[in-house]
């Protein structure tokens, strides 16, 4: 196919996509890929029923989820931008665009039923910029997409999705390939239906954080998650070139690499999930021993509050006493601050003051550096896990 012509440059061609229908294909799996994919199952399944234990450990892993999904589009921020974005409280795009990607997994963890297309819109419409006109979130692309090769063009990119008037058919078959998953071939389907999304990428922006977060979906509408997702896009980014090179054999015919990657990417998830789920417990227990007031106390309403919402400001913290005095629940805050549980800050030139929790803080930007691939080639031993108490020089 020719590029269309423009001022000053030759016209190039480029391969176009032809994407084949998945619905009632049968894909054959390696006997290694299949007991892979068992493993992982059964550990997702063991791991579901264990959180159960924690209430806060939905949103928690919503929270690694969305962060790792956004890494692996090159967003970034510290924890406390994050937990300022969840209480409106900063202006950091980055953080922005993560809080979006947080509620979009949210969305797609409570979304249930075959229709992808509408999943898919759902998801899309929470996770991007409802001001960014340009990328018309919630809409199904209506113009050439390529990937790779920057502002090269589709000439030079790595792939060239298929053009856009086949794009409705293509999600409507996705969407009976997802309607026929059941329980015992689950993930690995939710693998196949994962490459099949990002080889049609609907979407002019957003495709891959929309098509993670919808393989939350695939598992939840299929019943092999109950109660929590598994934050699967942890383990694709520490395996991030093997998961890129999976999606391309995909494109080439070949299932069995996406399909490996996504069950071991899954079972990578849910140990370094549970690492993280452990400490926030060590740390809750340990916040109310420092306390040490009645367990139903405002306090203890804010600790637990504090597992979910590490960074709050006046009025978010109000809120969970619904109450729009701010006596008490500025007396609480003040007895967090003292007990070293909480620190107190105003933003560089005054402002709105917040309250963070470091302890919860400095978890996620640790586990945020073990989740880049390039942390493990480097000397691991100069950054050890953060405490799970109260720091002594603080009591």
């Amino acid at each position: 196919m020719d590029e269309e012509p423009r001022p000053g440059r030759t016209p190039a061609t480029y391969e176009q996509a032809v994407v084949p229908f998945i619905e009632g294909r049968s894909f054959e799996l390696t006997p290694e890929t299949r007991e892979v994919v068992a493993e992982a199952t059964a550990a997702m399944h063991r791991f579901d029923e264990r959180m159960r234990e924690h209430p806060f450990a939905g949103h928690v892993l919503r929270v690694l989820e969305a962060g790792a999904s956004s890494q692996m589009e090159g967003l970034q921020t510290p924890a406390v931008h994050l937990g300022e974005a969840l209480i409106g409280r900063t202006a950091d795009p980055a953080a922005l665009a993560i809080a979006r990607n947080l509620a979009a997994a949210q969305v797609a963890e409570q979304t249930r039923g075959s229709d992808a297309t509408v999943h898919a819109l759902e998801v899309h419409r929470a996770l991007m910029d409802p001001s960014d006109i340009a990328h018309t979130p919630g809409e199904l692309r209506q113009q050439l997409v390529w990937i790779g090769a920057g502002w090269g063009g589709p000439s030079t990119a790595a792939f060239v999705p298929p053009a856009w008037t086949s794009v409705p058919a293509l999600m409507d078959d996705l969407a009976a390939h997802t309607a026929s998953i059941r329980t015992h071939d689950a993930l690995a389907k939710a693998a196949v239906a994962h490459a099949q999304f990002e080889t049609i990428h609907p979407f002019t922006d957003g495709n891959g954080r929309t098509g993670r977060a919808l393989i939350h979906t695939v598992l939840r509408s299929a019943g092999q998650t109950r109660h929590v997702i598994v934050p699967i896009s942890v383990g694709l980014r520490a395996r991030q070139q093997a998961y890129i090179d999976a999606l391309t054999a995909y494109r080439a015919g070949d299932v069995d690499p996406i399909v490996t990657v996504l069950a071991e990417a899954t079972a990578e998830a849910i140990w370094r999930a549970e690492e993280v789920i452990d400490a926030f417990a060590s740390l809750r227990a340990s916040w109310g021993e420092h306390v040490g007031t009645r367990a139903h106390s405002g306090v203890h309403t804010l600790l637990d509050a504090l597992l979910t919402r590490p960074v709050l400001d006046g009025r978010s913290a109000k809120a969970l006493f619904e109450t729009s005095t701010g006596s008490g629940t500025y007396r609480h805050l003040e007895r967090l601050v003292d007990a070293g549980i909480l620190t107190s800050s105003k933003p560089n030139g005054g402002g709105v003051q917040r309250w963070r929790a470091d302890g919860l803080l400095d978890w996620y930007d640790w586990f945020q550096r073990r989740t880049n691939p390039s942390y493990w080639r480097g000397t691991r031993s100069a950054d050890p896990a953060p405490p799970v108490t109260v720091p002594a020089w603080r009591r």
